[in-house]
């Protein structure tokens, strides 16, 4: 394809992913499924009778019973039903089945009743894929869930319509007339790919039916039909696309955190605590692991506590300044209040650090690793602790950052850097090198903004010097990870990206950061960019080298890269590729609201870490035609917030001290003002003089302020 126009490219690619037209077989005209036609059903396993104009599931056994009929050949279609329960209880679930090659192999979209209540799920029953799974997780059920999403107000009691368009793998599902689920089941990944083939082979034709299980329920007006949705489906792994053949966002990026954070703050709602040790099943799912399945069972249990509950106080920290939602707050006190609770004891010989990896045992308590604990991570938590702090007020966690650094103060070499990880019982350096400094220059700068103390501002001084002298220069980006064994040399992406867009932030500081940070996208591409990541003409970038997938998290982190570039440089082929990029991503979310880990083997699991909350806001603020037009958000600040409060008419809040904000307003400002003063309004915006500026087009409005106190009125 080399040499032919993008979009040509894209729809060539697009069309050799769809099987051609001759290969379908569908019903040839409309076939409803009578009670006369389900007699002669294939059933297994008992409990079926004719009842009425339909057909009723009469056991509560929960061994799945299931009624099979039509032919095995069937490719594409549109199967549907009415179903009602009978005084359900927890586990029963009843519904559609199709693509069933026997028993023991078919696709099903079914209503079930769990932990929290009614859910919709689409699933893949297949013994081999499970048996993989089992290896990874002792926890996984019995089938692979594709897509779910939750229905709590659902009244099993009255008659609900399910439908699932079928073309092959694909499926879209609804529930009275509305979308539910949606999943493409393809098993062959692309050659990149860590763990390669999921499954044998593809569910991509066979009969239908209705399925039923730990309950009595009942089935009307089952239809099997040619295939009533659009074709290509919309399906995770194939998009929707515009008619210039561009990848379209699954939905918007604002519907997108807002799912997610609704998911998280009522996460406890909806996981089952069971599995885990009785003394911790108080505990939100958040603290008791980092990984869920889709369907929202225990994946593993504990994780890279220091990691991931850095990022997602962040994050949470983010969204609360994007929404006023002040909910993500009492996530984010969650997070940090355990690990001020379970740090380094005072006594120790490296006391007050933050736990790094966590696994829990079988009797309450947890384990770390070996090799101790990696100082960066206590860098990082030192500076979602100060964000938090803004944020909340509660001087808590200032005064646990102010410990980290009392601590951390002592390490740093002359050089400028921290080592990797140390035996914080005994002080014994484990690993001298990471790469891993820039969460030192976040969290020194924020410390000197707060406090005041130059010497914290030389110290975050020195640390950037270090990665501008070392890995910037010689790539040796490795040392980040808790699940890397020592001495391993894994390249890595979050930190140069990190770095990148750091530099991008400060190059009114930093002569040549924007180069640099066109140097280090160089660096990516050589390193961990593939040509496939979750579509076939969107690049992906693998999590590090010794791992090399594609997940949701480090393609948003791609994505917003290529918008701070984009942000910084106004060429649009780096504009474009953030787009793809995060529109790609946005089709791993669940219908519920959390995000897939990935594609493929990773479709499984769903990382509970709320970074895409930034990641999206810093997409949005350096593409501001990707932001909701008829709303108000905040999307970047470079001083934190202590207050933020939405109108329709304005928005208000207060910052540390002064400071530049990118939002998005739903109207022109009439007023801006700081400390009670009015705001010139700047013909262009430029790097020093106070005031605001707007764009009309795009609602993108930016202000520069040096008192704390911001009052926007706009117009009605």
């Amino acid at each position: 394809m080399k040499g032919l126009p993008i979009a040509i490219t894209i729809l060539l690619l697009a069309a050799a992913m769809r099987p051609a037209a001759a290969a379908w077989v569908e019903p040839e005209r409309p076939l409803p499924l009578t009670a006369d036609a389900l007699a002669a059903a294939e059933g297994q396993a008992g409990g079926w009778v004719a009842r009425g104009d339909g057909i009723a599931h009469t056991g509560a056994a929960a061994e799945p019973a299931l009624l099979l009929v039509g032919d095995e050949n069937w490719s594409r279609y549109t199967v549907e039903t009415r179903v009602r329960f009978d005084e359900p209880t927890t586990g029963a679930r009843a519904g559609l089945v199709f693509q069933a090659r026997d028993a023991a192999r078919y696709v099903y979209f079914t209503l079930e009743r769990r932990h929290g209540g009614f859910f919709a799920v689409l699933g893949f029953q297949d013994a081999a894929a499970i048996e993989r799974y089992r290896g990874e997780s002792p926890l996984i059920e019995e089938v692979f869930t594709g897509d779910v999403s939750r229905h709590k107000e659902l009244d099993a009691g009255e008659w609900h319509t399910l439908r699932a368009d079928v073309e092959g793998a694909e499926v879209v599902c609804y529930l009275d007339g509305e979308p539910a689920a949606r999943y493409w089941f393809m098993g062959t990944p692309p050659p990149f790919d860590h763990f390669g083939q999921v499954w044998p082979a593809d569910p991509t034709h066979g009969r239908v039916g209705v399925i039923a299980a730990g309950c009595a329920a009942r089935f009307e007006d089952l239809s099997v039909s040619p295939l009533k949705g659009e074709s290509p489906l919309p399906t995770p792994l194939r998009g929707r696309r515009d008619a210039q053949g561009r990848l379209l966002p699954l939905r918007s990026y604002d519907e997108t955190m807002r799912m997610l954070n609704d998911w998280m703050v009522t996460s406890a709602e909806v996981v089952d605590p069971s599995p885990a040790p009785a003394s911790l099943r108080h505990l939100p799912p958040y603290l008791l692991t980092n990984w869920l399945s889709t369907d929202n069972r225990f994946w593993l249990l504990g994780g890279e506590y220091g990691f991931n509950h850095s990022i997602s106080i962040l994050g949470a920290v983010q969204y609360y300044y994007y929404s006023g939602d002040e909910r993500v707050l009492q996530f984010a006190r969650d997070l940090a209040d355990w690990h001020i609770e379970n740090r380094v004891p005072a006594d120790a010989k490296v006391p007050h650090l933050i736990q790094s990896v966590v696994n829990w045992q079988e009797d309450g308590t947890w384990e770390g690793m070996e090799w101790g604990l990696e100082m960066d991570k206590s860098a990082y938590m030192g500076y979602a602790l100060l964000r938090l702090y803004a944020a909340s007020g509660d001087e808590r966690y200032l005064n646990g950052a102010r410990d980290l650094a009392s601590v951390l103060r002592k390490y740093q070499s002359e050089e400028g850097n921290w080592p990797f990880r140390i035996n914080a019982l005994t002080g014994e350096i484990k690993e001298a090198y990471s790469c891993s400094q820039l969460w030192y220059v976040h969290f020194f700068d924020k410390l000197y903004e707060i406090d005041g103390k130059e010497e914290d501002r030389e110290r975050s001084r020195k640390a950037l010097q270090w990665l501008l002298d070392g890995p910037v220069k010689d790539n040796r980006w490795f040392g980040v990870y808790g699940d890397v064994l020592i001495g391993a040399e894994s390249h890595d992406q979050w930190v140069p990206i990190e770095t990148a867009i750091y530099l991008i932030d400060h190059r009114d500081e930093i002569v040549g950061a924007v180069r640099i940070a066109e140097d280090i996208l160089d660096y990516l591409k050589r390193t961990l960019i593939v040509d496939y990541g979750f579509h076939p003409d969107v690049p992906g970038l693998l999590e590090q080298g010794s791992f090399s997938v594609v997940e949701t998290i480090q393609e948003f982190r791609i994505a917003e890269l290529y918008a701070k570039l984009y942000e910084a440089t106004g060429r649009e082929d780096y504009k474009q590729a953030a787009i793809a990029a995060a529109n790609s991503t946005t089709w791993c979310q669940v219908s519920d609201g959390k995000m897939r880990q990935g594609l493929w083997y990773l479709a499984i699991d769903s990382p509970l870490v709320l970074s895409y909350n930034y990641q999206l806001c810093r997409i949005m603020g350096s593409i501001p035609e990707t932001a909701p037009r008829d709303q108000n958000h905040l999307l970047h600040n470079t001083s934190d917030l202590t207050r933020i409060a939405y109108r329709d008419d304005g928005v208000s809040y207060a910052t540390l001290g002064p400071g530049e904000e990118t939002l998005v307003v739903r109207a022109r400002p009439r007023q801006v003002t700081a400390g009670g003063e009015p705001l010139n309004r700047l013909r262009s915006w430029g790097f020093d003089e106070d005031g605001w500026w707007y764009d009309e087009q795009t609602g993108q409005l930016r202000i520069r302020h040096t008192a704390p106190a911001i009052e926007i009125v706009l117009e009605q």
